[in-house]
């Protein structure tokens, strides 16, 4: 089992191109090894951006999981929803790792 914590502050470039403001995130994750093979990990992210021209508060939950077929491959599922209003409602991503 892991614990996961991830913040981060940038000075944003403003929507206008004109000047620079505050975004800043934070990033919460439980990974629990299921089997050899199988990792679940769930997340919670906060994200809040400053723009001058539209403030804008995001809260995203998202639930993996990743299969590690062999040493060198490994497959990635992740589904993550929406918590606040500026956020997308759901999101679907796969993925595919490979040692080379």
């Amino acid at each position: 089992m892991s614990l996961d914590l991830t913040p981060e502050i940038d000075a944003a470039v403003d929507e206008d191109g004109n000047g620079r403001h505050l975004a800043y995130s934070a990033t919460a994750g439980l990974s629990v090894k299921v089997s050899k093979a199988f990792t679940l990990t769930g997340e919670l992210q906060a994200l809040r951006d400053d723009d001058p021209d539209q403030h804008a508060t995001q809260g995203v939950a998202a639930l993996s999981l990743a299969w590690m077929a062999n040493d060198d491959l490994q497959f990635d599922i992740l589904g993550a929803a929406g918590l606040t209003a500026d956020t997308p409602d759901a999101r679907l991503y796969a993925g595919i790792s490979r040692r080379f």
